[in-house]
């Protein structure tokens, strides 16, 4: 039971990152086009 649970949280980790990275891009892309508005 334990190695299968922290296998899961391996997996909930590797996810999470993930939809971090995706996040901080896409926040990036609309500052860059409020930027680009604004300038």
């Amino acid at each position: 039971i334990d190695s299968e649970s922290s296998k899961n949280v391996g997996a909930n980790l590797e996810r999470i990152t993930a939809d971090l990275k995706q996040m901080r891009q896409e926040t990036a892309s609309l500052t860059a086009q409020i930027a680009d508005k604004n300038s």
